[in-house]
């Protein structure tokens, strides 16, 4: 265990408690947003992947947008402007109620531009505030206490919607969302507020395609933004569900029992990590891709269970590996402290790219229609998971 700085430990509790807030809304308008435009548009698949679609796309644009306005600003100012438009995004679903499936492009815009305002300087203030050698245990303290949250937000949310309707439990939501405001003023301004070198989109990114290590990192982000990141993988799991058990209690339900074996693999990964890391993220990536398979092919509601299970639990693994890999790439000498900004707007852009791609090959077979067309879809985003593992590996070995 690393010995921290208790300023900085403080600090980095801040942002957990930050992150875990903004994953309580997440799952608000994660699976259970993807289960209500489901149901509002009558099972419409093509209406979902739309939204998902503009998000993401806007969400990539918005990264270069703000990161270039807001290269010479503090942060601080920045990432609490992004948890106010995430206030506006909550507060415009109360309003518009049982019209939100009709302003889909609306809340769209206003997701992607309040997520992209968010994470961009969250991103920065870890990397200013968490050092290289603290990076492992930081992650994977990060992934339990918001896979923690995650156990019992599902339950709550999905108890709440079953009971009496998503608009009440939108009104909960917009109470954490002012948490989340409340929680930022914990932070102090970062040290790296005020950058006196020019925004240099281009030139960082001629330099991170060079390096064979930042190009890997690149190359993971855009398979694990097709596979596992908020991909439409996890929609057509969510999909698998509803229709199953029709409830979103049971949705929660399962939501929460996937996040708990989450955190007992992601404390075993903590140990193994190291020598036996090669492994253990090869394993993962390979298992969790043929429990989707299983779960699509064999069909059933034990295997859908168990195969969203097992993806969720192990893909966990790739993610804690993706932000051990972000943190130490953004340290990095190839990077630069003077170029962190236009670094996080790159990957952040390779991403949302993935997941704009997942969803586009989703709606495209939505409006085609039919089985096999479905299936070959979630093949092919299902072979994602393994490259990426492979590109996390690939990253790990030109770190030696």
């Amino acid at each position: 265990m690393v010995k921290t700085d208790t300023k900085y430990r403080h600090e980095q509790n801040a942002l957990i408690m930050l992150n875990a807030l903004r994953r309580v809304i997440s799952v608000f308008s994660g699976p259970f947003m993807t289960a209500y435009l489901i149901r509002a548009t009558s099972n419409n698949l093509a209406s979902t992947s739309l939204y998902y679609i503009m998000s993401y796309f806007v969400m990539g644009i918005c990264f270069i947008v703000v990161a270039k306005l807001f290269k010479h600003s503090p942060k601080i100012n920045l990432l609490r402007f992004g948890v106010i438009l995430n206030f506006a995004y909550v507060l415009s679903i109360i309003i518009l109620r049982d019209s939100v499936a009709e302003h889909i492009p609306i809340l769209a815009i206003i997701y992607g531009i309040a997520t992209s305002c968010y994470w961009l300087p969250y991103i920065t203030f870890t990397a200013d505030k968490v050092s290289n050698k603290e990076q492992t245990d930081y992650a994977v303290n990060l992934r339990n206490i918001t896979c923690i949250v995650e156990t019992v937000i599902p339950l709550v949310l999905g108890g709440i919607i079953t009971v009496t309707n998503f608009y009440i439990a939108s009104i909960a939501i917009l109470l954490v969302s002012i948490l989340q405001l409340i929680c930022s003023f914990r932070l102090t301004p970062d040290t790296n507020a005020r950058q006196t070198a020019p925004f240099q989109l281009t030139s960082v990114w001629r330099r991170l395609i060079k390096n064979r290590h930042s190009r890997s990192c690149l190359l993971s982000e855009l398979f694990i933004g097709a596979s596992v990141s908020n991909s439409a993988l996890g929609t057509i799991m969510t999909v698998y569900i509803v229709y199953s058990f029709h409830t979103d209690f049971a949705l929660g339900l399962i939501t929460s029992l996937t996040t708990i074996v989450s955190v007992v693999l992601a404390r075993l990964y903590r140990h193994c990590h190291g020598k036996n890391n090669t492994i253990a993220i090869l394993l993962a990536s390979l298992i969790s891709m043929l429990a989707v398979f299983v779960m699509v092919f064999i069909g059933g509601d034990t295997t859908v269970i168990v195969g969203n299970l097992l993806y969720t639990a192990l893909t966990n693994i790739l993610l804690i590996a993706r932000e051990v890999c972000i943190y130490k790439t953004a340290r990095s000498s190839v990077v630069g402290k003077s170029r962190q900004t236009e670094f996080i707007a790159i990957r952040e852009c390779a991403i949302e790219l993935g997941r704009v791609f997942s969803y586009s090959l989703l709606l495209v077979a939505s409006l085609i229609g039919g089985t096999a067309i479905l299936n070959a879809t979630i093949v092919i985003l299902t072979l994602a998971i393994p490259t990426a593992g492979i590109a996390y590996i690939n990253v790990a070995k030109c770190r030696k």
